[in-house]
């Protein structure tokens, strides 16, 4: 059989999905083995790769559809596939300081809010003291488990 990347050697039967599942797992067992009690997240919200990490996170939010109905849907799929596992709720990039702010009261219903702002969002506005007020009202209502 002819290889389509005959550089590209493999070293025991996995490949594919299978060759990801494996390199998860050893990056989890070790990351386990150094601290019990790291935190592995990955981008994997399928069962298959749900005894390879602690945490799904929701990836880059597409900025040319509706945030939080993408977001909202991403956090569906994470937790009907791995429904024990923490859920990033991710928050980058964002298209305007209004929908950042929108989905960061979203944000504890999701799961863990995410935070990949301190001063301006990619718009180039800058948050404000009620922004930060916002974040911390954010993470209060995830620590407390109470929803808007």
């Amino acid at each position: 059989m002819h290889h389509p990347l005959p550089l590209l050697r493999r070293h025991g039967p996995e490949w594919g999905v299978g060759l990801l599942h494996k390199l998860l797992w050893i990056l989890y067992d070790e990351a386990k083995r150094c601290k019990p009690d790291a935190l592995v997240m990955t981008h994997t919200p399928n069962p298959y790769f749900a005894g390879v990490t602690d945490m799904i996170r929701l990836n880059d939010v597409n900025t040319g559809a509706d945030v939080l109905a993408q977001m909202v849907h991403r956090a569906k799929v994470a937790r009907a596939a791995c429904p024990h596992l923490l859920i990033d709720t991710d928050n980058w990039p964002m298209p305007s300081l209004g929908a950042w702010r929108e989905y960061t009261r979203l944000q504890p219903e999701l799961g863990i809010p995410s935070l990949y702002f301190a001063t301006h969002v990619d718009s180039g506005e800058a948050l404000t003291p009620e922004d930060y007020a916002l974040v911390r009202a954010a993470w209060d209502r995830h620590r407390k488990g109470t929803k808007a």
